[in-house]
């Protein structure tokens, strides 16, 4: 009889769902980027597999809140926040070079954050076979990502875009 309640309490504890992360930024603040990002995702879809946060020091995590996915890639948008105050949670937005000045967006194409550099880095494929594209890397301040480096090939010759295996070839920003 024992083992059957054990077995029947065990089957219980198994059908409950378990966050895989504690979520701070509140959701009323998530459901505001995802609509100013023009995100394709419901908030139920954006966080159902979510990464714990960043640590960017000084009390500051960083949360990434998937934005939206296609075949074989995605992106995601950024929270900063301060533990003590998760309430007040701020979307991050990110510097683009364009032909004439910059452009200011919210999503970033498969986000890689480097904890100990503070960095942040983008790949986006212009198709399948990433022979083009851009790709980008933002350094945290203390306050907000700043533009470090920025590379695009609009050729789509079938030569593979790899800017972190040829950092100066494609690079549009610093200019060289």
């Amino acid at each position: 009889m024992l083992q059957i309640l054990f077995v029947a309490l065990l089957a219980l504890v198994a059908s409950v769902p378990v966050a895989a992360t504690e979520l701070a930024v509140p959701r009323a603040a998530i459901e505001a980027g995802l609509k100013t990002a023009d995100c394709a995702v419901t908030y139920e879809q954006a966080t159902e597999h979510l990464d714990p946060a960043h640590d960017l020091g000084d009390g500051q995590k960083l949360q990434e809140i998937l934005c939206w996915k296609a075949a074989y890639q995605y992106a995601g948008i950024f929270f900063t926040y301060d533990e003590a105050a998760p309430e007040h949670a701020r979307l991050l937005a990110f510097r683009f070079p364009q032909i004439r000045g910059y452009e200011s967006r919210h999503s970033v194409t498969a986000p890689e954050f480097n904890a100990k550099e503070k960095t942040l880095t983008s790949l986006h494929k212009g198709r399948g076979p990433g022979d083009c594209g851009s790709a980008g890397e933002w350094k945290w301040n203390g306050r907000d990502f700043l533009l470090q480096k920025y590379w695009l090939k609009v050729d789509c010759n079938g030569k593979r875009f790899d800017p972190k295996r040829r950092p100066n070839e494609w690079l549009v920003f610093p200019k060289k």
